[in-house]
């Protein structure tokens, strides 16, 4: 947390401890979270979908999946770990 922190506030003086990060997080109330999910997901366009889901990766990792025979477009390797 405390990288993080550093990072986005390019060390500046003004960083928040992680202490003070996690107080104030304690305040965002669920219902925040619920329409956040909401608002991103309606924002993104209709693309292909597997089995009627979109998928997304967004925190850097690589989705593995194995061949289908059905829809030979969909097979994605992924990175080695």
């Amino acid at each position: 947390m405390w990288k993080g922190l550093l990072g986005y506030f390019q060390n500046g003086i003004g960083t928040p401890s992680a202490s003070a990060f996690v107080q104030q997080r304690k305040k965002l109330l669920p219902q925040a979270f619920e329409d956040l999910f909401h608002r991103f997901t309606d924002s993104l366009t209709a693309g292909k979908t597997f089995w009627g889901y979109r998928l997304l990766a967004i925190d850097g990792t690589s989705l593995k999946s194995t061949s289908y025979l059905e829809d030979s477009d969909a097979y994605r390797p992924g990175t080695q770990r």
